[in-house]
């Protein structure tokens, strides 16, 4: 299940986020203040974070900062949800990387809406369907004439790159390469035999 991180000193909004986000499948976790926020990310890495920018201590634009420099948390997906609702606010936070920007206040179902829209890019296939699809692309180039394992492999991992939402799913890949090996060994043992 996906996790959200939600960083908001509104406890107020917090709920109703949480809540929302609950609601819709996913886990999530609430933080008031950056500092606990910082801690949480050490314990365990979110899928996506929504992230207001007006805080006590550290402002959340410092947190984007902080996040975008960090190659642990360059790629993390970040929702801004802020009461700074000026186009020069919108374009700064943007330009910061965040992935989206939602203006206080909001929509329950737009911001619903708008998370889902970041998951379905950033985890579009289940390791379940991942796996299917790789061992399709292994038995397709398994009933083909084979010609050597290297060869073998390089038809499998070729057509395996090609499965959509793979390049996100780190976890798949070595999983698939490995399958993809010991497959390709297991099969030139038997075409040999």
């Amino acid at each position: 299940m996906s996790l959200i991180y939600i960083l908001e000193d509104d406890k107020n909004i917090q709920e109703i986020e949480s809540y929302a986000i609950k609601g819709n499948g996913y886990d999530v976790r609430a933080f008031d203040d950056a500092e606990a926020f910082g801690r949480g990310l050490q314990e365990m890495k979110p899928d996506l974070v929504l992230l207001d920018i007006m805080l006590p201590g550290e402002d959340g634009l410092s947190v984007l900062r902080r996040l975008r420099s960090d190659k642990d948390t360059k790629e993390l997906p970040v929702i801004l949800v802020t009461a700074k609702d000026s186009e020069i606010d919108t374009v700064r936070g943007l330009d910061l990387g965040a992935d989206d920007y939602i203006t206080k206040p909001f929509g329950v179902m737009e911001l619903m809406s708008r998370i889902k829209a970041i998951m379905r890019r950033i985890k579009p296939m289940s390791d379940d369907v991942v796996l299917k699809s790789v061992l399709i692309c292994m038995s397709t180039v398994l009933l083909s004439p084979v010609k050597s394992v290297p060869h073998t492999v390089s038809m499998i991992i070729s057509l395996v790159s090609t499965i959509p939402g793979l390049e996100r799913n780190s976890r798949s890949i070595s999983y698939s390469l490995n399958v993809s090996s010991t497959f390709s060994s297991s099969a030139r043992q038997i075409r040999l035999s």
